[in-house]
């Protein structure tokens, strides 16, 4: 992400980074290596592209996906900006703890993220996708399509967007913004599609995509089992609830919301907290563990975050 990208609503991040923001950021960044040297999927770059091919046609980023891909494809659902009807049908988002969340709104960045669409639009998509058109759209798709980059240094074969599976016929993408899930596979090879849409946010559900699109092309597939749920007291949960310092200017909020535990590090939005024991929550978004202290009595005084192999120990700051 640019440098000067700083949310001032973590429920929905992108909305106030515009084209001024952008540009002042790219006339100070300093590439991390020389074009060429390497790649990685980026929300910047993507938002990027986005932006200049939209100043490069002169009109705005959704007239340019509308003239462009979704009209020539019949995907008349596939938009930015909702109509008042398709209002109506739009699925409310919910974060990972299946709590009401903030759809997000984007600006500069629209490319990486503020498309909004249907399943049956999708599958249009995907069966273009597996046998393009006529005309320059099928010239295009042909070209994304195509592999543009080998597998290198732990990152897929990559096409325009598309990220090749390891049986090098398969393409797939997948994302994820504030309360809402997608991924799309397409094999040629295996004339099959598998497009999922979620309204929560939850990166457990490309684990469910890929296992459909394997039934789907006959392979005997286990289905995914999930832990049981352990139920904590609601005492024990009132008594962990509060704010622990991590780091200076750094605070992390625990609290029940709804009957779920939530945690919150400052400038980012509420995460879910499944647990695991009364002292030791995982979170469900994120590959990350709280360990609280719990005396026999009185509030947690300290809470241990353990995540990417290191230890932060937080204690409770008083009210």
């Amino acid at each position: 992400m640019p440098s000067n990208y700083i949310p001032k609503e973590p429920t929905n991040p992108f909305k106030e980074y515009d084209r001024a923001k952008l540009t002042e950021y790219l006339r100070s960044a300093n590439l991390a290596r020389k074009p060429g040297e390497g790649y990685e999927y980026s929300n910047l770059a993507v938002g990027l592209l986005g932006d200049l091919l939209s100043q490069q046609a002169g009109i705005s980023y959704e007239e340019l996906l509308r003239t462009k891909i979704t009209e020539p494809l019949g995907m008349l659902d596939t938009v930015i900006k909702l109509s008042e009807e398709q209002s109506t049908r739009f699925a409310p988002p919910h974060n990972s703890a299946l709590l009401p969340d903030h759809a997000w709104d984007f600006d500069a960045l629209a490319g990486c993220g503020a498309i909004r669409s249907t399943v049956d639009d999708m599958l249009l998509f995907a069966k273009a996708s597996m046998n393009p058109p006529k005309g320059e759209i099928g010239k295009a798709i042909e070209l994304a399509w195509k592999q543009h980059k080998p597998a290198l240094k732990g990152n897929h074969a990559m096409g325009l967007g598309w990220m090749i599976a390891g049986d090098g016929s398969t393409r797939w993408h997948n994302g994820q913004t504030g309360g809402y899930h997608s991924m799309i596979l397409v094999s040629r090879d295996l004339n099959c599609a598998t497009v999922m849409l979620c309204n929560t946010a939850e990166m457990k559900l490309d684990v469910l995509a890929e296992q459909i699109f394997q039934t789907i092309v006959g392979m005997d597939v286990k289905p995914t089992t999930f832990e049981k749920e352990i139920v904590i007291d609601p005492k024990i949960a009132e008594r962990l609830q509060g704010k622990y310092q991590l780091a200076p200017g750094m605070v992390l909020t625990v609290q029940v919301k709804e009957g779920r535990m939530m945690a919150q590090l400052t400038g980012q939005q509420f995460l879910g907290l499944s647990p695991v024991s009364e002292k030791e929550w995982k979170y469900q978004a994120v590959d990350a563990t709280l360990k609280f202290e719990l005396p026999k009595t009185g509030n947690s005084p300290k809470v241990t975050l353990f995540q990417n192999g290191r230890q932060m120990p937080s204690p409770r700051i008083p009210e």
